[in-house]
């Protein structure tokens, strides 16, 4: 008996929806050096120890303050051609989640007056980015059936209505990241968290007689 021949349109979709961020992601902290690691550490401590200070003080919850990093690392320096010992540098990161979205330019600043000198990075994020997602997701799906009709339309075939296989392509949405580097050329200037475009994709095959 013959095998039956499988009749297949494969198409692709993608979505996006778009949402307002309602939390924020601060990394900042303090680097330190001395010539003695106990100096560089007693000093970045107490800088963290401000800054963690500063940050409760405006309503931030000990819990959304945590420690990310913490590195001590030897320095050096050429002299005369060779490398030698010219002290330690201590690092400690700490990142701040926040609901406050408008008050995140507000804490980068209490932060650097009280003892941050690195600010890494303000992300914007999602509480439930999962909603969003299924969402755009959702019309993707869509997407690809409306194609998948307009093809076979072209054909002149009939279209089956349920895809025999489908597959997500695209990935669980990312936080947008804004520029500290930007923001560190205009203290003290607000922050402006955008919007996030939330987009999925996928792809389906259909049958048709």
């Amino acid at each position: 008996m013959p095998q039956k021949e499988h009749k297949l349109i494969s198409v692709s979709g993608e979505g996006s929806v778009p949402a307002v961020p309602d939390q924020a992601a601060i990394t900042l902290g303090a680097v330190t050096e001395s010539k003695d690691p106990a100096t560089a550490q007693k000093e970045n401590n107490k800088s963290i120890t401000d800054i963690l200070s500063a940050l409760a003080a405006k309503g931030v919850k000990k819990e959304n303050m945590k420690t990310i990093e913490y590195r001590v690392e030897p320095l050096y320096e050429y002299a005369e051609g060779k490398t030698v010992p010219a002290g330690y540098r201590v690092t400690h990161m700490i990142r701040i989640i926040t609901d406050d979205i408008e008050q995140s330019g507000e804490l980068v600043d209490t932060a650097v007056q009280h003892g941050a000198n690195a600010v890494a990075s303000v992300s914007f994020t999602l509480k439930n980015p999962e909603m969003y997602y299924n969402k755009a997701f959702t019309l993707a799906l869509l997407q690809t059936r409306s194609k998948a009709e307009a093809a076979a339309k072209t054909l002149r075939v009939s279209l089956n209505e349920k895809p025999v296989h489908v597959q997500e392509l695209s990935q669980s949405p990312q936080p947008f990241s804004y520029q500290s580097a930007v923001y560190a050329k205009s203290p003290g200037a607000p922050i402006q968290q955008g919007e996030l475009l939330i987009s999925a994709s996928a792809k389906a095959d259909y049958t048709y007689q």
